[in-house]
Order: C-alpha cells, then structure tokens, then sequence
C-alpha cells in the first residue's frame, strides 16, 4: 500500500521540521544559523508538544513561524566551480528522477525499497546505476549515481557543488519520489 503525503494545509509538527531540514539541505537557509538559532528552537517546540503544554495547531503554527523566519537568513553565496570532466552533473540526476516521477521511465530493484532501513539502497533507471540512502521511509539523499557512459557522481562531489538531487527536488516532488521508491518492488523476471 502507498502512503500518501497530506496536502501541506495539514502538515504536523515534525513534518515542517522535516521540511526545514530540507531547505537547509537546498542551501534556501544558512546552516550555521539553522544549526545554532533555530534547530534548538525547534526542538523547543517538539518538547512543548510532546509533554502536553502545547497542542498540536500551536506547535505546528509555531514551526512555520521558525520556519519563515530561517528562511530569511540564506547562505552566504559561493561560487560552483566547473564540473569535472567524467563526472555526473546534479542537473543530470535530477532530471532523471523526475522522468521517474513522471512515470516516463521505470525504476528497477533488487529489494522491495520498503525492506531496506537505515541504509544505502541500489536501484536502476534507464540504464542509470544508483544508490541512495533510506532511513525509514523514501530516500533522503542520493549517494552515487554511474551513468550508461562510466561518468559517475557522489554525495560528496554534488554537494561541493550545487547539493545533493534528492534535496534539491522540490517538496511535492521528494514526497512522490518517496511513494513511488516505497511501492517498487522487484521484477521478479528480472532477477
């Protein structure tokens, strides 16, 4: 069964903490600021809530507060140098994710996506060798992408970059991608 997202309107909590993070990691919010000023806030509220002194509404209208708030304190802008030759380009990834998303091109496992936890995950797109890391639920970030050609990328060289694909989706689409890693399952001809 495919767990679907609520429409934002009724984000809890910890949804728009997650979502916060996610803007961190598309570099919308400075880190040092989220990690120094707001995460203990956040944390603030969960505690409030989760001890009862605080309902669910307040502390959910409170994170989007914060969350506006981090909003307004982008990173400090930086130059991206040039990809290097053989390597795999963000822009790349991404694109193929959403021809995923879009259901214009098919991804392949070898394990039910739902059977993996706290790991690294392999999968394939057109011909695309990928992995990405799970912790409960979807993909948080993408780990290594090996294209048809032999050109690859790796967290590490995306995220000296632009950042990693996965957290440069937009929320819907991380949300989508998340389900559809969630309902894949192997083929079994393929095995």
């Amino acid at each position: 069964m495919m767990m679907k997202r609520p429409p934002s309107r009724y984000l809890t909590t910890i949804d728009h903490l997650d979502r916060m993070w996610r803007d961190v990691y598309r570099q919308t919010i400075d880190v040092d600021f989220f990690t120094q000023n707001v995460f203990k806030r956040s944390t603030d509220i969960l505690r409030l809530k989760n001890n009862g002194e605080i309902d669910e509404l307040t502390a959910s209208a409170r994170m989007l507060a914060l969350h506006s708030e981090a909003l307004g304190r982008p990173p400090p802008a930086r130059e991206i140098p040039p990809l290097p030759t053989g390597e795999v380009g963000v822009d790349e990834v991404m694109t193929l994710l959403r021809r995923a998303i879009a259901g214009e091109a098919r991804i392949l496992v070898r394990q039910q996506w739902k059977d993996v936890w706290h790991t690294e995950g392999e999968f394939e797109i057109d011909g695309w060798r990928l992995s990405g890391f799970k912790r409960i639920y979807g993909i948080k970030s993408m780990i290594e992408a090996t294209a048809p050609d032999g050109r690859r990328g790796t967290h590490e060289s995306w995220n000296a970059r632009e950042g990693n694909p996965i957290h440069l989706l937009s929320d819907d689409e991380q949300d989508a991608l998340n389900d559809l890693m969630e309902a894949t399952v192997p083929n079994e001809s393929e095995r």
